[in-house]
């Protein structure tokens, strides 16, 4: 928008450009911020692009179920060779394990701080998962805002392998 308002239209239209394919959306259209790159086809390609995003695709449909409040669920990380998801959890300081047709069970739980992205890495079959020290997860202190790890884990047992904490 600041782009645009300061009459540079080519940075600002490769900037919507980029955002719209990330899959976002936004209603670029009727912003006044935007009333100077008004029909130009760039605009006109990424006002529809971004119409496109809104759309639903595909068929959802509930494959699990994780009961109790105040999850907040953050990631979510696959194994295919072994058919489970992996799903953490900020608030609660976990990492659950589900199953097709199984009840979810808690793979960690009493980490250090909230859990937020994962990724399962086949190749040296870990769980990677990255956490940090919010007020909103349980148990926080005071002394840990701010603070931040990458947790290797053994997607076995739920054992942290190694914790790498972020300096600075």
């Amino acid at each position: 928008a600041a782009l645009a308002l300061n009459g540079d239209s080519e940075a600002a239209l490769t900037r919507l450009e980029r955002v719209a394919s990330m899959g976002i959306v936004s209603d670029v259209q009727s912003s006044e911020d935007f009333a100077a790159l008004r029909g130009k086809p760039r605009f006109e390609a990424v006002v529809k692009r971004f119409e496109t995003n809104g759309r639903a695709s595909g068929q959802a449909r509930t494959d699990f179920t994780i009961e109790g409040l105040g999850l907040i669920p953050e990631g979510m990380a696959y194994d295919p060779r072994g058919k489970r998801w992996f799903v953490s959890s900020v608030r609660m300081r976990k990492i659950f394990e589900i199953r097709s047709g199984a009840q979810p069970r808690i793979l960690t739980k009493d980490l250090r701080w909230g859990v937020f992205g994962m990724v399962f890495d086949r190749a040296r079959n870990v769980l990677w998962a990255t956490t940090s020290a919010l007020p909103q997860v349980e148990g926080s202190k005071a002394e840990d805002e701010g603070k931040s790890a990458l947790l290797k884990i053994d997607p076995r047992t739920g054992r942290v392998l190694e914790e790498i904490e972020a300096r600075d």
